[in-house]
């Protein structure tokens, strides 16, 4: 993870900061409703504790290509290192 992800992962713990699960919920979108949103992120927060598991809060939009290339560099990583179990 990037120093700049990393931001963007405290920046993302913060009301107001994130830009939506979807389209539909960024900035102007018809779904735009980050109070309403942060149950579900602070009950993640609160679920995702197996060691198994790394949560990583980035400030960004959910179908952004910024997102997508994040999502494959962790799954090559988990892919490449083998069984956890």
């Amino acid at each position: 993870m990037t120093g700049r992800e990393r931001q963007g992962a405290r920046q993302g713990s913060r009301p107001g900061s994130r830009q939506g699960w979807s389209n539909l919920s960024i900035s102007g979108g018809a779904l735009h409703d980050p109070e309403n949103d942060l149950p579900l992120t602070e009950e993640l927060r609160r679920g995702l504790t197996s060691p198994l598991v790394e949560l990583v809060e980035l400030d960004m939009e959910l179908n952004s290509e910024e997102f997508a290339r994040i999502v494959l560099e962790k799954f090559e990583g988990m892919m490449s290192s083998g069984p956890t179990l």
